[in-house]
């Protein structure tokens, strides 16, 4: 997707999380600037996927719900991760991958979209592609037990998982979720069945 879908996915899905009674639970977006400072870094480019996450909110503020060990969620039980974090936990996805024979070693780039067992990551190996695909890191299972989907359409099932009240937020618990609500779709999508 291009940038600017992206990121109406994410304010779309942040307007949910208003309308469950969660408030400032993001920290403020990285700068064009400060991506290309980390992009320098690293030494390769993201893509207009990875920059529109990362754009809209670098993480989560360390002062609203938490769960027991103290991350905050961007859904349930997996914490959104600053930005640095995030590419240093896709390098290291990057080498389980070859380890386990599913990546290409040399090439990947992948990026955590959130963290927690089992993470999704950003696949912005092609940063020109218009559609940067996420995947599920699963383990015994790899990275291909989930489909691979947009983030466009990842951040989509996550409204709906809220629309259908398989997801919701409780004051004391924070991010919660009830398997009896979650379709066989959301079920296949988001996790691995």
């Amino acid at each position: 997707m291009t940038f600017e879908s992206v990121t109406d996915a994410l304010r779309r899905y942040e307007d949910e999380l208003v309308r469950q009674g969660l408030r400032d639970h993001f920290a403020d977006g990285l700068t064009a600037r400060e991506i290309d400072e980390i992009e320098a870094e690293v030494g390769f480019r993201f893509s207009e996927d990875v920059r529109a996450v990362w754009s809209w909110h670098n993480g989560t503020h360390e002062t609203v719900i938490t769960l027991p060990g103290g991350q905050i969620l961007i859904v349930p039980d997996h914490p959104f991760p600053r930005f640095r974090d995030a590419v240093d936990r896709g390098e290291s996805m990057v080498k389980t991958a070859e380890i386990l024979e599913e990546g290409t070693p040399g090439v990947d780039r992948f990026v955590q979209l959130n963290a927690g067992n089992d993470p999704f990551f950003i696949n912005t190996t092609e940063p020109d592609l218009p559609d940067s695909l996420t995947f599920r890191s699963v383990w015994g299972r790899g990275i291909n037990s989930v489909p691979h989907i947009t983030v466009t359409e990842r951040v989509d099932l996550w409204i709906e998982a809220f629309q259908s009240g398989a997801w919701y937020i409780d004051e004391h618990r924070g991010m919660q979720q009830i398997d009896d609500k979650l379709s066989d779709k959301l079920g296949a999508l988001l996790y691995y069945r």
